[in-house]
């Protein structure tokens, strides 16, 4: 389990929904299932690799997008949700000799503090918690530009969303969504 956790790649690609607070600068973004995974990568054997994700999952991000600063990151996986794509592997991953879900249903990370490497790279520092234990992990993330949303802000002056377009006439922004990817240093 331990050579598990500490290949966990979280990579979370997520298009987020954005819910701004009027009175600070910062916004909440919502994980987006949809547009999102919770992925990790196991050496198999010192031969090969297993991969797998979990499909139940829930986290944000609060930061201030104009100066690019995180304020939080929190997510929290339901265990049972770990799927590798072979039944019997993950019914034995459940148990007690691994994620023991009866015991412990989740897992969560919650940022402690953060560093800027470059114009959109960060470093985030913060708890992982699995089986009961917490320990440091830390994530290396890109932040795209979040283009559409506040455009539609601009475009309405009340925050509200204008009706998005389909098909080939949609305009770029659709196709540059906001998204956040994040994984194990």
């Amino acid at each position: 389990m331990r050579l598990m956790l500490s290949r966990v790649l979280i990579l979370l690609t997520s298009t987020l929904i954005a819910t701004a607070d009027a009175r600070a600068a910062t916004e909440r973004y919502n994980v987006d299932p949809d547009h999102s995974i919770v992925g990790f990568s196991v050496v198999h054997m010192v031969i090969s690799k297993t991969t797998g994700r979990f499909k139940d999952y829930t986290g944000f991000i609060e930061m201030d997008p104009d100066a690019k600063t995180l304020k939080a990151i929190e997510a929290v996986i339901q265990t049972a949700s770990i799927d590798t794509n072979h039944v019997k592997r993950d019914t034995h991953l459940r148990s007690q000799d691994f994620l023991n879900v009866e015991k412990y249903p989740t897992m969560t990370y919650k940022m402690k503090s953060y560093e800027k490497l470059g114009d959109n790279q960060y470093r985030a520092k913060g708890d992982l918690t699995l089986l009961g234990v917490t320990k440091e992990v830390v994530l290396t993330g890109t932040l795209n530009e979040k283009r559409c949303a506040r455009r539609f802000s601009e475009l309405t002056g009340d925050g509200s969303a204008l009706p998005r377009p389909s098909g080939a006439c949609a305009p770029s922004c659709y196709r540059r969504r906001p998204s956040e990817q994040w994984r194990e240093s």
